[in-house]
């Protein structure tokens, strides 16, 4: 698996994992995701972030949970694989598990998630790498770009590629404006 790692100093990497996923399980998760329900994506709020609110002015996207259970075992090491070598440059302590699980993403027309951090105090704040896969390819969908402001560079679009960084920094998912993005995002945390 060849690795693509932005020119910046330890923790500042932006990085791009080409094929994570090929595209039939990329279209096999999408299909296994239209047969569930998805729920509306909440934001975190509060003091400590305990609490999950709706706001579509700053997220509005749906999520399926998809458990570690046998049948998805294979992705979630696939995803550890590549947190494990993307820590050989973030050189996080890290846990070499999920504590949350996996979530698919589906932004629709109008869909985005204004800029944000994935790590914050209270409940999220163990995470140390955020992973991003792309499942959906880029002709289905316009908009919808995952920008980075520290790194000002854009996550690949291309199907089955996974992109990771250090989830403290500041993202955003651009508004959708034609077709459907579909995502998978999954952290890694530091040991409790």
């Amino acid at each position: 698996m060849s690795i693509v790692v932005s020119p910046q100093p330890p923790h500042q990497h932006l990085m791009t994992f080409p094929g994570v996923l090929s595209i039939r399980e990329c279209v096999d998760l999408v299909e296994d995701a239209a047969k569930h329900e998805l729920e509306e994506a909440k934001i975190r709020v509060g003091h400590d972030y305990s609490k999950q609110v709706i706001d579509r002015s700053y997220r509005w996207a749906h999520l399926l949970n998809i458990p570690q259970l046998t049948e998805y075992s294979w992705l979630y090491q696939r995803l550890i694989a590549c947190a494990d070598q993307a820590n050989e440059v973030f050189n996080f302590n890290i846990e070499r598990e999920f504590s949350e699980p996996i979530f698919l993403l589906r932004y629709g027309i109008g869909g985005h998630y204004k800029e944000h951090t994935d790590v914050n105090k209270g409940v999220i704040g163990g995470r140390r790498i955020s992973i991003v896969v792309q499942l959906s390819p880029p002709e289905d969908y316009e908009g919808g770009s995952l920008i980075f402001r520290k790194a000002g560079q854009v996550a690949s679009t291309e199907q089955g590629s996974a992109t990771l960084f250090p989830s403290s920094w500041i993202h955003q998912v651009q508004p959708v404006t034609r077709g459907t993005r579909f995502a998978l995002v999954a952290w890694i945390n530091s040991p409790k």
